[in-house]
């Protein structure tokens, strides 16, 4: 996993910054906002410049030009995954500072590998939840959060019931958790779900980018 992107792609990403804190020269009372986009297997896409309230920008230019530098970026033997950037200032006033994160392809797929048995040990303990909660349950989600944590079981006919999650799977996604960490990656977003006619497969969603590098 590198820090630094090829020269080229790097180009077009400081042509991205400049744009995007051009944009950000219209906001008066923000002190925060943030800039994504994500390449999944061909779906491309993401928030190219999300602040509360939102701040005035051409969708359209910012996502045409990631997706440049994204095809740019594997001309030059990275393949990006998904990378973010973070807007910061201490006062409305203030120039902002900017950080920059993102995750390859290859480092992805490694990562998914290896916690595959703890995605199964989540799995397992869903499938135990469903029938505790209704015999006629069909689809079991987790949510570690950590806005709201929560288990979400689906019974009869679109019945929707909402719990806590118990404290194996909240064990269970801290494993998750520090596996990433432990290959310098944060888990940004995490749900795991499995359905009672799937037999042992589990849908889990794990996204995750490398560690914050310092502010600039």
């Amino acid at each position: 996993m590198t820090n630094q992107l090829p020269s080229a792609a790097q180009a077009q990403f400081d042509k991205i910054l400049s744009r995007l804190l051009d944009a950000l020269e219209t906001a008066r009372e923000h002190t925060r906002a943030r800039s994504e986009f994500m390449d999944y297997n061909g779906s491309m896409g993401g928030q190219v410049l999300e602040s509360h309230p939102q701040v005035e920008h051409n969708y359209t230019e910012f996502a045409d030009l990631y997706r440049a530098m994204f095809e740019q970026a594997t001309t030059e033997g990275i393949e990006l995954r998904e990378i973010e950037t973070l807007f910061e200032r201490t006062a409305h006033n203030d120039p902002w500072s900017h950080r920059t994160r993102w995750v390859e392809v290859s480092k992805f797929k490694a990562f998914k590998e290896r916690i595959a048995p703890l995605n199964a040990d989540i799995g397992v303990t869903l499938r135990k939840l469903g029938p505790e909660t209704a015999p006629d349950w069909y689809r079991v989600s987790f949510d570690p959060g950590p806005e709201k944590p929560r288990i979400i079981v689906l019974h009869g006919s679109k019945v929707r019931v909402v719990k806590a999650p118990t404290p194996e799977l909240l064990a269970q996604a801290a494993r998750v958790s520090q596996a990433a960490r432990e290959d310098g990656l944060e888990v940004i977003g995490a749900s795991w779900g499995v359905r009672n006619d799937d037999d042992d497969e589990v849908h889990s969603a794990v996204r995750v980018l490398r560690a914050w590098p310092m502010a600039t």
